[in-house]
């Protein structure tokens, strides 16, 4: 009598298979549609499965067959010979990387091709709907940025519209000018994803310090974010260094556009450590792009001011109806013709719009990133612009 615990597979060449297998995990394909993952080893007319509930002894006759789950290695070999060969200036080409990426749990490297891929296709429907964009109102924005613009509002973790809110600040004794209750906070697990996240702004700097490396084993987008902030913001020296160890860990081919973003900042403190880290991203080619474009944006002339002298008529060119839980509103959406004329202003008398300590930071971090002992940014365009041609010229080959 056959065993009730045995599973029953098939040929001698799939034992074979699974046997050349055996040092990675299998996916074993039954006849009958089901399958059975662990490592496989041979038992005489059975392959015994080492599962994580336990060994599993099935026999020959039912295998449709089995499939090597891919190593780490060999992931990362697949993901290194896809990425040379994806065409820099075309934006499926991208989104094709990217697809890829996400089928095999490479989230960061998935972002990333999909980021640029809309840098080259601002309306690429599907980067955009991959990096969780929708289009409202003939923009592309984030879904929470959507909500607003449709007129809802957060309370307590929740999109609502501003009656309801009123009636739930009302239902919930908040006072009419106290701010809106926080959330009730998801229990997360000391040590936990969203534990480290929420350490790092922990009152301890030794917590946010432990916090920050700890996240350089999750390569999520949420932790980049995290780990940026920490790098350029935190007011302590020992959470910036490890969360910069951190993100160098990670090695997300995007952090130095984060960290561009970061020398946008209002505080010079904040540019300056932006600066600082973005000159240890050597290895990047992103690195010397953003921290260049930073300078010639800042110190090569004043900002562009514009002024629109004259009429602006509003009206009323649709409805949008949203519904919720205790209300239906009709959300005008409103057109507007405007006639008059656009006055345009530059200064260009300004040389520099930076601080003596902000400017020998970033050019410290141009010097690293280059070798380039400059800190003229109009030098650096011109360095860039001369990495450029070569770079084009290398990819399609000698003129003739």
């Amino acid at each position: 009598m056959e065993p009730t615990r045995f599973l029953r597979f098939a040929s001698a060449a799939v034992l074979l298979l699974a046997l050349a297998a055996a040092a990675a995990a299998d996916v074993v394909r039954l006849k009958d549609g089901r399958t059975v993952r662990g490592a496989v080893s041979e038992a005489g007319e059975y392959l015994l499965v080492a599962t994580p509930a336990g060994e599993i002894r099935v026999l020959r006759s039912e295998v449709e067959g089995v499939d090597r789950e891919a190593s780490p290695a060999d992931v990362a070999a697949e993901y290194a010979r896809r990425r040379g060969a994806v065409a820099e200036g075309e934006a499926a080409s991208w989104v094709a990387l990217g697809q890829w990426c996400r089928g095999e749990g490479l989230a960061l490297e998935g972002a990333a091709a999909f980021e640029r891929a809309v840098a080259l296709d601002t309306d690429h429907p599907e980067a955009r709907a991959a990096l969780g964009h929708v289009r409202f109102r003939g923009r592309w924005m984030t879904e929470a940025e959507a909500m607003v613009a449709k007129g809802f509002v957060r309370y307590r973790g929740k999109w609502v519209l501003p009656a309801e809110r009123d009636y739930l600040r009302r239902r919930d004794g908040v006072a009419a000018d106290a701010p809106d209750p926080p959330a009730e906070p998801a229990a997360a697990a000391p040590g936990s994803f969203a534990a480290d996240l929420r350490a790092l702004g922990s009152a301890d700097p030794a917590i946010r310090e432990a916090a920050a490396r700890r996240l350089a084993t999750r390569r999520e987008i949420a932790t980049v974010r995290a780990l940026t902030r920490a790098a350029v913001a935190d007011p302590d020296a020992s959470v910036r260094s490890a969360a910069l160890s951190s993100l160098h860990a990670i090695r997300y081919e995007n952090t130095p556009l984060y960290l561009g973003s970061a020398l946008r900042s209002r505080k010079e403190a904040i540019r300056t450590r932006a600066a600082e880290a973005l000159g240890t991203f050597a290895a990047s080619p992103l690195a010397p792009r953003v921290l260049a474009g930073y300078a010639v944006e800042g110190w090569g002339g004043g900002p562009r001011v514009n002024i629109f002298i004259g009429q602006q008529t509003a009206y009323i060119r649709d409805f949008e109806v949203e519904v919720a839980q205790t209300a239906a509103i009709a959300d005008p959406i409103v057109g507007v013709i405007m006639e008059g004329t656009v006055l345009d202003f530059q200064c260009l008398g300004i040389q520099e719009l930076i601080s003596v300590s902000e400017k020998n930071a970033a050019t410290r971090a141009w010097e690293n990133l280059t070798g380039q002992k400059s800190g003229d940014p109009q030098e650096w365009a011109r360095w860039l612009a001369t990495k450029s041609e070569g770079a084009a010229e290398a990819s399609t080959g000698p003129r003739k």
